[in-house]
């Protein structure tokens, strides 16, 4: 007879399947516990159970939520979350012993529902500072995310986030302790090609304007000996943001924009690369502090790397000589460092990448939240 084995609910609010950190989680504890899972869109390889949801807004629409966001009333607000709404309803009798919330929007329904269970907050970013670039999001939307931290992260079992910098400040508002459990990706074995008298970099992300991507493509125009390629995607909202970086790239003789490949392919195209180039100018507190999925995609494609002097990326480059982290955010300084570019010193990059994929992997992430799910399930 099989013995009991706990019932993990991994919730998110997003599309599971296409929602990178949420698959780590699931690959980490599919064949260690009974993984439910509830979000947007199929189910994932590898779980009992799926429990799918409808798209709906992560944030209060109804006149009521509106007002009771601008009067700051965190609880009556989260009621008129449609996502939360549909999440309560379609949990309503689903049993587990475990309860890992994605993101602070999905601890407060995690919470309820787990009556006295254990929940683990994984939180993406620093919430209370997520889009502080936007006036208006900081005049509605952080006090509520800030309400949520301070009503619900001390209450939970556990906290998880992605970088040093953001675990300690969460320490430093909340008084919460964060494991850190980085976005790094599955180890590949990377092969990588031999560098050849043209250097071929690239970067791969959101068409996003806060991310000040045409910085990138200025640097690069038409430096010698280097081709740049970008893979982005784009939302609604900034179909207008990528057709200028099209045309801003299309007038160099060396960059161009490219439609983006699909999550499982992204491996196998970085491999046809040299470098993995990532500025991302601090015009944020989650800004600075970004240890993105890419790096480790840099890395585990066997990539040497160009990266701003951010200081989650900074450490890891300088530690394992993976490649160049700039002086400074600026354009010129990216475009000398460009320049500068020896394929003997990339070909050495490249082969340290080689040599930190494993410990620059998710087996090790995965073993930290395993231990952390472990120690929560723990008589």
């Amino acid at each position: 007879m099989r013995a009991a084995v706990s019932r993990v609910l991994i919730l998110t609010f997003t599309e599971v399947v296409n929602d990178p950190r949420v698959m780590r989680h699931v690959a980490a504890l599919r064949n260690h516990y009974d993984v439910v899972t509830c979000g947007q869109g199929p189910a994932p390889q590898g779980v009992v159970q799926h429990i799918e949801l409808p798209p709906a807004d992560h944030l209060p629409r109804t006149s009521a939520g509106v007002i009771n966001l601008a009067l700051r009333r965190t609880r009556k607000a989260y009621t008129h979350v449609p996502a939360a709404a549909a999440a309560r309803r379609a949990l309503a009798s689903t049993r587990f012993d475990l309860a890992i919330a994605n993101d602070i929007n999905a601890v407060s329904v995690a919470y309820e529902l787990a009556a006295g269970r254990p929940v683990m907050a994984d939180l993406h970013e620093y919430a209370p500072r997520q889009f502080e670039g936007d006036w208006r999001w900081r005049l509605m939307i952080q006090p509520f995310n800030v309400g949520l931290c301070r009503e619900y992260l001390p209450k939970v079992a556990a906290v998880s986030t992605v970088g040093d910098g953001i675990a300690e400040q969460y320490r430093r508002d909340f008084g919460v302790r964060c494991v850190t459990i980085t976005n790094a990706g599955e180890f590949r074995a990377p092969r990588p090609r031999p560098v050849g008298p043209l250097i071929r970099a690239v970067h791969t992300g959101a068409a996003q304007p806060n991310r000040e991507l045409e910085l990138m493509i200025r640097a690069s125009a038409d430096v010698p000996g280097m081709t740049l390629d970008i893979f982005l995607v784009a939302g609604a909202r900034n179909r207008s943001y990528l057709r200028s970086l099209r045309d801003l790239a299309a007038a160099t003789g060396n960059v161009r924009v490219l439609d983006p490949v699909a999550m499982v392919d992204v491996p196998a195209t970085l491999d046809d690369y040299d470098l993995g180039v990532f500025v991302l100018p601090p015009n944020s507190f989650n800004a600075l502090h970004t240890l993105p999925n890419k790096f480790f995609d840099f890395v585990q494609s066997g990539l040497g790397v160009v990266v701003g002097p951010s200081p989650e990326m900074a450490v890891l480059v300088e530690r394992h000589k993976l490649g160049l982290v700039l002086p400074d955010f600026t354009e010129a300084g990216l475009r000398e460092a460009l320049a500068s570019l020896d394929p003997a010193a990339v070909a050495a990059w490249k082969s340290a990448a080689c040599q930190a994929a494993d410990v620059l992997s998710a087996q090790p992430q995965a073993e930290s939240l395993r231990k952390c799910v472990a120690d929560l399930l723990a008589p």
